[in-house]
């Protein structure tokens, strides 16, 4: 095995193999492209925005909000997010879904996600991920229709307000097609550079008369010429002289 190679002799190998690596790069892609069109379920997202609302502070005129009323609702905005997450929340939630005559079977992978933004801290973003863009409007507008009322009992004068309803989404949000696809052509050129560079550095047969030179530090003597290689001394070599001098002869 070679232990080292210079970026000289890694270029001329990936150029030489050029054609094999396009060839890869095109069929990783290709089936990157069959997977994520073909056998994965796409999934749809719905999503929305709630914002906690407190009545004891609130100057209706000015609409203004005082430093405690903030203070308060920076403290409220964690236990909403608990309370929502919560198995008895998503137990109560099915349930009213369920009266609603919406069913929802074990194929539509469900996720419900609530969570919060640093920047805006009183605001809780709540998104629904099925495989129906549908259920995934009806599972999210579900959410934020009850949370107020299984909020409100927690902190009185204070509930969880609408900010951004829920709307039915109108393209998938997985799987992305494209990025997958060019993620495939990108592991295939990788992958096809990778195992040529390998197979390279592990193959220890000598092919070039420098490399004998280098590797034994003799002197190099001579080399069996190649028979059909025109300018190492082959057959084609003197049929290519005699062309040459055929061609000087002439023009005297």
């Amino acid at each position: 095995m070679k232990d080292t190679i210079d970026l000289k002799t890694i270029a001329r190998l990936l150029l030489d193999k050029i054609v094999w690596i396009l060839i890869s790069a095109v069929v990783v892609g290709a089936l990157s492209y069959a997977y994520s069109a073909f056998l994965i379920a796409p999934t749809y997202t719905s999503s929305a925005k709630m914002h906690v609302q407190g009545m004891s502070n609130m100057d209706m005129e000015s609409d203004s909000v005082s430093t405690g009323e903030v203070s308060i609702r920076l403290k409220i905005v964690p236990v909403y997010k608990e309370k929502l997450d919560s198995y008895d929340y998503r137990e109560y939630l099915y349930q009213a879904l369920w009266d609603d005559g919406v069913q929802i079977p074990a194929s539509a992978n469900v996720r419900i996600s609530v969570s919060t933004n640093e920047d805006v801290s009183d605001v809780l973003y709540i998104s629904v991920n099925t495989t129906d863009p549908e259920l995934s409007y009806l599972i999210c507008n579900k959410i934020t229709e009850i949370a107020p009322d299984v909020v409100a009992p927690m902190y009185v004068g204070y509930t969880l307000a609408k900010l951004d309803s829920a709307r039915v989404p109108s393209s998938p949000a997985s799987p992305n097609i494209q990025t997958n696809t060019f993620l495939g052509v990108l592991v295939g050129l990788v992958l096809s550079c990778g195992i040529i560079i390998i197979v390279h550095m592990m193959d220890n047969t000598v092919r070039e008369s420098a490399r004998v030179t280098e590797t034994t530090k003799l002197r190099f003597m001579g080399e069996i010429p190649d028979m059909n290689d025109t300018f190492k001394g082959g057959y084609t070599y003197y049929k290519y002289s005699e062309q040459i001098s055929e061609r000087k002869g002439g023009r005297r």
